[in-house]
C-alpha cells in the first residue's frame, strides 16, 4: 500500500509541475466556473480574493479578465513569493513561476491590500503593484464598545449587495 501511494504522489507531482503555483487544477476550474455563474446571476460590483493559495487569487484575476468594469481586490495576508517551497521542484522555477502568478494579479488589481509587516518583504524586491498595494495592519478584535448608529451606517446602500469581510 505505502509504495503504491508514494507512487501516485510522485505521479501528482510531476503532473502538478507544469501548473504550479496551481496545485489543483481541477479545483481552481470549479472555482473559476462557480464564481463566474455567481457574477452572471448577480451582478456585483466588487471582487475581494483573499489569497488562500494560487486558486481564489486566480480565480478573482479571470473573472476580472472577464468583467472588466467589476472592481477586483486582492487581499494578500502575505506575500505569494514568500510562500514555503516544494521539495521536489527547483528553487529558480517555483520563485519564477510564483512571480507570474503575483505580476498578473498586480496587472488586474484595482487595489490590493497587504499586511503592514510584509512591506519590508515587497521592498526586497521589484514589486510591480506600484501605487495600487495599500498596507494595513491587523484590526484589534475587540467587542463593539456601543450599539448606537455609527458613521459607518451611511456605507451601507439599499438596494444594492453589501459586503462585510472581516
Amino acid at each position: 500500500q505505502p509504495k503504491i501511494q508514494n507512487f501516485l504522489l510522485k505521479i501528482q507531482k510531476l503532473i502538478t509541475m507544469f501548473f504550479f503555483p496551481c496545485i489543483d487544477p481541477f479545483m481552481y476550474l470549479r472555482y473559476k466556473t462557480c464564481a463566474n455563474d455567481l457574477v452572471q446571476s448577480n451582478n456585483y460590483d466588487i471582487i475581494i480574493a483573499e489569497h488562500h493559495g494560487y486558486i481564489t487569487l486566480m480565480t478573482g484575476y479571470a473573472l476580472k479578465t472577464k468583467y472588466p468594469n467589476i472592481k477586483y481586490y486582492p487581499v494578500l495576508w502575505d506575500p505569494i513569493l514568500g510562500q514555503t517551497k516544494p521539495a521536489f521542484l527547483p528553487h529558480w522555477y517555483v520563485d519564477k513561476r510564483i512571480l507570474e502568478c503575483e505580476n498578473k494579479v498586480n496587472s488586474a488589481a484595482d487595489k490590493i491590500f497587504s499586511i503592514k509587516a510584509a512591506e519590508r518583504i515587497y521592498a526586497n524586491y521589484a514589486d510591480t503593484a506600484g501605487n495600487k498595494r495599500i498596507f494595513y495592519d491587523i484590526p484589534s478584535i475587540l467587542p463593539p464598545i456601543s450599539t448606537s448608529p455609527t458613521k459607518y451606517q451611511s456605507l451601507i446602500k439599499k438596494g444594492k449587495i453589501n459586503i462585510i469581510f472581516s
